[in-house]
């Protein structure tokens, strides 16, 4: 079965504190398996944005340096240069998956 990959939506937490073996595994993993044109295909979401930002930082500030953590270990793990990533941060709510579904629906094909 020959299927085409339209996006890939990277997850991780906002409110974790380093990125760790395991990120570097996971973003080996996904080149390896779909090649590193992939990641031009990809979003980076980080969800638990609802957290406050430790040590008095701003949440700007915050959320700049986590979702750059994650894009260097995403270029070092593909091994592509830099260039531009959308990052989204999420709210965790309760919310209805179907709900959830709709948005990223909607936030990508309109």
């Amino acid at each position: 079965m020959n299927k085409t990959i339209n996006v890939l939506l990277y997850v991780d937490r906002l409110d974790a504190y380093r990125v760790d073996d395991l990120d570097k595994q996971i973003i080996s993993a996904i080149t390896d398996s779909f090649g590193k044109e992939i990641w031009n295909k990809s979003l980076l979401v980080l969800t638990h944005a609802q957290l406050c930002p430790p040590d008095d930082l701003s949440y700007d500030v915050f959320c700049g340096r986590r979702s750059e953590a994650v894009l260097k270990t995403i270029r070092m793990g593909a091994q592509i240069r830099k260039r531009d990533f959308e990052v989204h941060v999420f709210l965790n709510m309760s919310i209805n998956p179907l709900l959830l579904f709709l948005f990223f629906f909607l936030f990508l094909f309109f």
